[in-house]
């Protein structure tokens, strides 16, 4: 099963991503603080990290550094930071990806059939979908790709 590190200071953010993961079948360990987070990296060894950029201890740019240091392990900046100075600054400490945060103001999602409209907070959404369209991830055998696999011909 592939493991997702979740390093967010904003705990609520951080269960909510979990929930999401979970249920897709990764199992996720979450983190609130960047300094904790290097510590618990060789511990964890995450098949993939989200990394929270605005931090205490270390800020998520200088968690990318350390940990792109020792390992290959992709790296994907989930933040609010989204101007340009920061995506290069991410990226160039060893990032795969940024993705900003959406607007964490919660909003209807489609309602199930014959049921109310449920509020889900659009990170969950954005988290969702970017993980299925950007990166590719086998949570049965551990392994993430940011290209798609090479198919297999049946024979």
């Amino acid at each position: 099963m592939a493991t997702i590190f979740i390093v967010d200071d904003d705990q609520a953010i951080g269960e909510m991503l979990s929930l999401v993961l979970e249920n897709e079948g990764f199992q996720t360990v979450t983190c609130l603080d960047g300094l904790r987070a290097v510590e618990m990296f060789p511990i964890v060894k995450p098949d993939l990290i989200l990394l929270d950029v605005m931090l205490p201890g270390l800020d998520g740019t200088e968690v990318a550094r350390r940990i792109r240091a020792t390992s290959n392990v992709p790296i994907i900046m989930l933040t609010a930071k989204s101007d340009t100075l920061d995506v290069v600054a991410g990226l160039e400490a060893g990032a795969d990806d940024y993705v900003p945060k959406p607007s964490l103001e919660p909003g209807p999602a489609p309602a199930p059939q014959g049921g109310p409209p449920k509020t889900v907070p659009p990170v969950a959404q954005a988290v969702a979908m970017q993980t299925s369209t950007i990166w590719n991830a086998d949570p049965s055998s551990s392994t993430v790709w940011n290209t798609p696999p090479p198919r297999m011909a049946r024979t």
